[in-house]
């Protein structure tokens, strides 16, 4: 990703269209349960809630 220039490069963007295509992360549907624990969130959720909480990069190694 490019930092903060506000673009993206190729690999990123062919992963935006697949989860556009399958209807995954910032793409999939609203009406969703409810997560009632940190287990049941899709990445791309913990993903973000991760940035939000600002922990480093360097902690998210294990994240699949």
């Amino acid at each position: 990703m490019s930092l903060r220039s506000g673009s993206i490069d190729f690999l990123e963007f062919l992963n935006m269209m697949t989860m556009a295509k399958n209807h995954d992360g910032p793409f999939k549907a609203l009406d969703s349960q409810l997560v009632t624990t940190l287990a049941k969130l899709d990445r791309g959720d913990l993903l973000l809630l991760l940035t939000v909480l600002k922990v480093p990069n360097s902690r998210l190694d294990g994240i699949s």
